[in-house]
Formats: C-alpha cells, structure tokens, sequence
C-alpha cells in the first residue's frame, strides 16, 4: 500500500491535490485507488483499516464492530467502490446508508408502483415515526418499534392508528429484503394490537327515514361545498346507492357514467382506492337524474363539482344539522360522510344480499371488513332474526316429523336474493338485481319535513310497515 497527493497540471501550472490518496491491492491481487483525508496521519489510518478489511476478506472472517464503524463513515461512493470490488458485501452496503435514505427510496418505490402520492406519504411518515431513533438499517430492531409504539400511544394515538404504523414499517421491512438491500427484515415476527379493545372512532348507519329526509333537505338547501343543493343532494344519492367513496366520487367524469341501457358507473383503477377497476351499477331513477345533470357537458367534465373532499366533509356535517340529524348517538357511534358507504352495506345486507356479493360491490379486500365492519345492525334487526328461529314446545311426535324441516327453512341461506341462488363465478348477472332490491330514497318530495309531520300526507317519506322486517322492504310510491 502507499498513500500519496496527486499531482496535475492545468494551463502550464503544476498542483498537487490538497486529498491524500491511498493505492492498494486487493484480495484479487488487482491495484485499486481510493480518496483519503487532507489530514496524512488520518489517511494513513484509513490504509490500516483497509488493509484489515482486504486481510479478513481473504480469509472470509465477519468484520469488527471498529471496522464496521469505519466504514459506516466513509462517502457513500467510496462504500460502493468497496462493494464492487467485493471487499463488503452489498447488503452491508445498505447497512452503511443512512436509513431516512432508504425510507426516501421506499417512498418513491411506492408511487412508481401505481400507488397514490397521498398513501405513499402516509406509509412513509407513518414507518419514519416507528424509526425515528434508528440511524441505520442495523439499528432497526423489535424493541426500537415498540419503544416508538409506546410514545405514540402516551400521546393518545389508538390501537387501529397504531396498526397503521405497525404495517407500514413492516412493509418497508419487506421492500428491503425484496429490493436486495437487507438479508431478513428484524420486524417479521412483530404483532399488531387488538384494536376492538380501543375503538376511537364507530360509525353507524343512517335508517331509511334519515337518509329520505336528508335528500329532501338538501335539495332544497342552499350552496355549499362548491356544489348547489340538488347537486349535493344527488351526490349523496350516489354514494348511498353505490357505495363509492368522496374521494372517486369527486374524480367522476360523464364518460364514466352509462345512462341509457343497463346504467351503471365505472370507478377507474387509477381513482379507486384498491387500483382496480370496478363497474357499479345505477338505478334507473338515479340515472335519469344523472341524465339532467350531465346533458351538457363534454365526456371528459367532471360530474360534481366539489371542492375537496375535505369540503365536502365539512358541507355534509352543515347538511346533518339542518335535517336535525345528531352527529352521534347514545352509544357514541357517530354520522359521517363515510357514513354513506357503511349505510349502503347495512342496506345490502338488510336486503338479504349474499356475504361474497355485498364485498365484491363495496369492493372490499375481505368479506370480514365488509360483515365486521361496515355492515350495521339495530335491536330491531335481531328481534326480527330471533323470530325467524323454529319453533319451539311442540309435542315430540311432531318434532320428529317436522324438525329438521323447519330448522332448515329457518335457518338456511337465502342466496343473493330472498328465494335466488348465489352465483358462483361472476356476479354482473344479478348485482343490478341487488341494487334495485336497496331502500328507495326520493329527490322529487316538494314537501319539507316538518310539514309532512303535520299533515295526514306524507308521502316525502318512505312508506314502510312500523316494523319492517329484514327482507320486506318497500319502495317509495
């Protein structure tokens, strides 16, 4: 090995290079260069450790926790030069960077494979938090996370946020060990919280009264959220009935919509939330509503024209109070925009629609989401399940003939439909079906709520039995 300074000449004037340089040969008996120190005495230490390193990797001996500090302090290109050269091996490469850097490429990692910039910054500030006091990827431990788990739970942070953050640091785990950067991620093994002790946050789902008596209301309100009253009052029409959420309601254009023949609404994959493309379909009256709406318009204008979800957040809680709908009830389950989507998969089910259709048309990874959930149930509901059991108390003789009978009848599947089968393979041959069977709403009641209560009339409001059972919904007249 040597050390020496470079020297050069440029317009007829020699200089020598203010670096020192160190010239060695490695364990392939081949001549390398690299880039010292301007101190001499530190470049010659530096030539000590180097000579170490080129020592064990002849013999294939793990390196010291003091070279492995060395290394770790030496330029980003220099560690490269080592790792071609095949002094330290790649992984440990990725070892030597700091981690915020390998979180940066995570990130851009994310929004290269069609994920949105919102749920890649999400992912990455959430892993970030988890990390916070590791400086390199052999920081990254069990016990760094939950310490980090810890402080965000004395915060206040709940168990469901705090699975967030669980499952995006273990999927930057993930990436490094995919993207050859690590050998094994140390978080493989780590489990994530029971969220249902620590519920913060519980919707609940609107009756068929609220959601008839909000549509009324609103069509006759005024401006808010950047859309007018029927506007909004449509729009919520649409996520009742569909199941879309404010975010892919915003970015509808006319083109995605087909009104004439078997309407429906196309979600493209680059607005839905899960990146696939989804076809929902419309009832007739709401597409002829959508009809009006859109007549003038060019395929690719958008169909409602809000400002932002958040505004239209904030549009809906100023609708809720104007109806005289609380925000939450006696059991602290509250009423939101998101509401909508949970309302149309109680309705679903209430309609009696099959588990396996109901997560295909909200779309759900699972069908424990959708059932666990978004699927709402009242003490109305289960008086009415209770009293669909078989009956009881009949004498023996008949319950040798009849019982098994009736326990089947009673507590059987019923399909997609009261009395339908369930398909098997693809369910477009009935889900217009299913969607026809949802609770009715109205948009054309000219009459307000309060008078409709006053009067013998009340046709604004959707007619059904004082005790509708689970299946036997009525449509509006």
């Amino acid at each position: 090995m040597s050390v020496f300074r470079p020297k050069t000449t440029k317009n007829g004037v020699k200089k020598t290079s203010r670096r020192w340089w160190i010239e060695f040969t490695d364990h392939q008996e081949n001549r390398r260069r690299i880039g010292g120190m301007r101190d001499k005495s530190a470049t010659l230490e530096l030539e000590r450790k180097l000579l170490q390193l080129v020592d064990l990797r002849r013999v294939g001996s793990p390196l010291s926790a003091q070279l492995v500090k060395t290394i770790e302090l030496l330029p980003a290109k220099d560690r490269d030069k080592l790792a071609k050269w095949g002094l330290i091996r790649m992984d440990r490469v990725a070892g030597f960077k700091p981690l915020t850097e390998h979180l940066a490429d995570w990130r851009k990692s994310l929004v290269a494979r069609d994920n949105t910039e919102k749920h890649a910054q999400h992912q990455h500030v959430r892993a970030g938090r988890l990390l916070a006091s590791c400086a390199f990827w052999t920081d990254v431990s069990v016990d760094a996370a939950e310490a980090a788990l810890a402080e965000l739970r004395q915060q206040g942070l709940g168990l469901r946020v705090l699975n967030y953050h669980i499952g995006a640091v273990k999927q930057f785990c993930r990436w490094m060990v995919k993207s050859g950067r690590a050998a094994a991620s140390p978080l493989a093994h780590m489990d994530g919280y029971n969220a249902d002790t620590d519920r913060r946050r519980e919707r609940r789902a609107l009756t068929i009264e609220e959601a008839d008596k909000l549509l009324h209301v609103v069509s006759q309100s005024r401006k808010r959220g950047g859309m007018d009253g029927q506007q909004r009052a449509l729009a919520y029409r649409v996520m009742l009935e569909t199941g879309v959420r404010v975010g892919e309601l915003r970015k509808l254009t006319k083109a995605d919509f087909t009104l004439h023949d078997s309407p429906s609404v196309c979600v493209r994959a680059s607005t839905s939330k899960n990146r696939k493309q989804s076809e929902l379909p419309l009832r007739d009256e709401t597409a002829e509503h959508l009809k009006q709406l859109v007549a003038q318009r060019l395929p690719a204008a958008l169909v409602f024209s809000m400002a932002s979800p958040n505004a239209m957040s904030r549009a809906f809680s100023a609708d809720l109070k104007e109806v005289g709908i609380d925000r939450s009830d006696d059991a602290g389950r509250v009423v939101d925009l998101h509401s909508l989507r949970h309302t149309f998969a109680t309705w679903l089910a209430q309609s009696g629609v099959h588990p396996r259709l109901m997560q295909q048309l909200c779309r759900h990874s699972t069908v424990e989401l959708t059932m666990k959930v978004y699927t709402h149930t009242n003490n109305s509901d289960e008086r009415n399940a209770v009293g669909a059991l078989p009956q009881l108390g009949r004498s023996p003789k008949i319950q040798r003939k009849t019982g098994n009978k009736s326990l089947g009848s009673g507590l059987g599947s019923r399909g997609a439909i009261q009395g339908q089968s369930v398909p098997q393979d693809d369910p477009k041959s009935v889900t217009r079906d299913l969607i026809q069977h949802l609770p009715q709403t109205s948009l054309e009641s000219t009459k307000s709520a309060p008078e409709a209560s006053s009067e013998a009339d009340d046709s604004w409001r959707w007619r059904g039995d004082s005790n509708p059972r689970v299946t036997d919904l009525q449509s509006v007249a």
